[in-house]
């Protein structure tokens, strides 16, 4: 299996890909995923979701998932932002 990287905004347009696939060896964290991917910096304008949900450079990658950057600033135009799925949000007592 793989772990599937998807790129949006200027991101995209920077490394030249919307998409890659990289092999989950050595992959632990969203940093070895960034690592694997490009020679660009971190930096913290860099936002990241973990199978569209919103998650941290430490955030733990398994084989199978899927990882997207974007830029903070793009985000706003909907590109990362469209991808990301909101069903984990917290349950609210009583209104299930």
């Amino acid at each position: 299996m793989t772990i599937n990287v998807r790129f949006f905004a200027s991101l995209r347009e920077r490394l030249g890909l919307e998409r890659t696939e990289i092999q989950p060896d050595g992959i632990s964290d969203v940093r070895s995923v960034w690592q694997a991917v490009s020679d660009l910096p971190l930096d913290e304008e860099l936002l990241v979701a973990v199978n569209r949900n919103y998650a941290s450079l430490e955030q733990a990658v398994e084989d199978g998932d899927e990882v997207a950057f974007s830029h903070r600033s793009r985000a706003v135009d909907g590109a990362l932002a469209c991808t990301l799925t909101f069903a984990s949000k917290p349950s609210i007592p009583g209104r299930n």
